[in-house]
Formats: structure tokens, sequence, C-alpha cells
């Protein structure tokens, strides 16, 4: 009878952590995508990443346009930019380059997830109000475990179905 109870304990206490468990949402990659890779970042609470490569002429947003299509609810999708490219030099290494980048946040206040798109652009650092090339480089980061409320807060994040989620 003992051996029973532990067996019963063990697979309940499987179930829990299976439940409890951070695997990272499943999200279809935008069709065209290149040198797509996906892992695991080593932050508190985990984090995945999952970068690719599209080509799109700029200032197009294909990636945010599938995501947009393909993330449904409980994530909500909130602003964090703005509607326009940013643009800066990235002066980090000994060659200076102009990164043309947008961001944009979805939010699942239920899960404590939240997922991060970034679109870029590297160009030559003086290549003018537009960049270079056609290769947008695509990062998906999603948060696993995470205070969404202050998130939102701390990056000013403009999500207007989860206004609430923030107070």
């Amino acid at each position: 009878m003992t051996s029973i109870r532990k067996l019963a304990s063990l697979t309940i206490l499987a179930l829990v952590l299976s439940a409890c468990s951070r695997e990272p949402t499943p999200i279809e990659i935008p069709p065209g995508a290149s040198s797509v890779e996906g892992f695991p970042l080593a932050v508190q609470g985990g984090a995945f990443q999952t970068q690719f490569t599209l080509h799109a002429t700029y200032p197009a947003t294909p990636a945010l346009d599938f995501f947009r299509a393909h993330i449904g609810t409980p994530w909500v999708l909130c602003e964090w930019t703005g509607p326009e490219w940013s643009r800066f030099v990235d002066a980090q290494s000994e060659k200076h380059f102009t990164v043309f980048q947008r961001l944009y946040m979805w939010v699942n206040p239920e899960a404590s997830r939240t997922l991060m798109l970034s679109m870029r652009y590297h160009a030559a650092e003086n290549c003018g109000d537009a960049p270079d090339n056609d290769t947008q480089q695509i990062l998906l980061v999603e948060h696993l475990a995470t205070d969404v409320a202050g998130e939102i807060k701390q990056l000013q994040l403009r999500c207007p179905a989860a206004s609430n989620v923030a107070r």
C-alpha cells in the first residue's frame, strides 16, 4: 500500500510540475523567413528568443503584419516606440553603423508573459534616411514569468486593452 501511495504522490507531483513548465508559447514564423534560430535565454524567470531574417523593402513591416494576424487572445498588442521607425548610430564597436528599428510588445497578464518584437535594419553609418539594403532582422523575445503591470509602466507601453493591468 505504501508504494502505491508513493507512486500516486509522484504522479501528482509530476502533473503539477508539468503544469508549471516554462515552455515558450508556440509561435508560427512568417513565410520567407531565413536563418531561423530559437534558444532559451538565462534570465530570471526564463526567456526564449527566436530570431530570423526577412527580405523587405524599407519601411515595410511584414513581421508585424504577420504576428498581428497570428497572435491572438489572451495576448494584447502594445505600442512601444511609436508607429514610425526610429534611427540611431550604433557606435559600440570600431565599425559604426546605423540601426533603423521598430519595437512592439504583446502582453499576456493571465500567464505573466511578455513577447517583444524588434524589427531592425543595419545600414552604413552615413546611409541617409533609409537603409541601404532590404535585410530586416527580426527578434522575438518571450519573458516567461514577468510582472506584466510593472513592464507596462516601466517601458511606458501603450496597451489599449490592457490598461487596467498597469494599475
